[in-house]
Order: structure tokens, then C-alpha cells, then sequence
């Protein structure tokens, strides 16, 4: 599954991106690094205590390894379903 999350010229300015996808929330954070952060749970980011974080390098092949690990994240969702 390739998750739809904008290219990776919208993170080159410093664009955050949310979304969700069957009940799995996540969030992409440009800096020095991505960060992803993943939660289960219907609560916002800032309320939500257990989330996974993973970091990937700041370029295009970064942005391609954060593609490739979110899709398997969310294709584990698809199976539970």
C-alpha cells in the first residue's frame, strides 16, 4: 500500500501532514529528520499518551523509506479488519 501524503516538496517547507487511515492516526514532521508518529486511539496527538515515533533522514530517499514503513503499518491495520 502507498499511503497518499503529499510528495516530499511539501515537506521541504516545513510542512507538517495528518491523516488517518481505519482508526490509525499519524502525523509527518519535517525538521533536521521526519519524524512519524503513529497512534490507535480517537484522541488527538497532544492527548494521546501511546504513540509510535519513528525518524527517517530529511531527503527524497528518506521520504521514500517513511512511505514504504507507514504503507506496511497500515496494510497490518487492513488485515486486522
Amino acid at each position: 500500500m502507498t499511503p497518499d501524503i503529499r510528495k516530499f516538496n511539501f515537506y521541504q517547507n516545513k510542512n507538517t501532514f495528518c491523516g488517518s487511515y481505519k482508526g490509525v492516526n499519524f502525523r509527518i514532521i519535517p525538521g533536521e529528520e521526519f519524524t512519524l508518529e503513529l497512534w490507535d486511539t480517537p484522541l488527538c496527538s497532544a492527548l494521546t499518551e501511546q504513540k509510535q515515533v519513528q525518524h527517517f533522514p530529511f531527503s527524497p530517499e528518506g521520504f521514500s523509506q517513511l512511505s514504504q514503513w507507514l504503507g506496511q503499518r497500515l496494510e497490518i491495520q487492513d488485515r486486522r479488519e
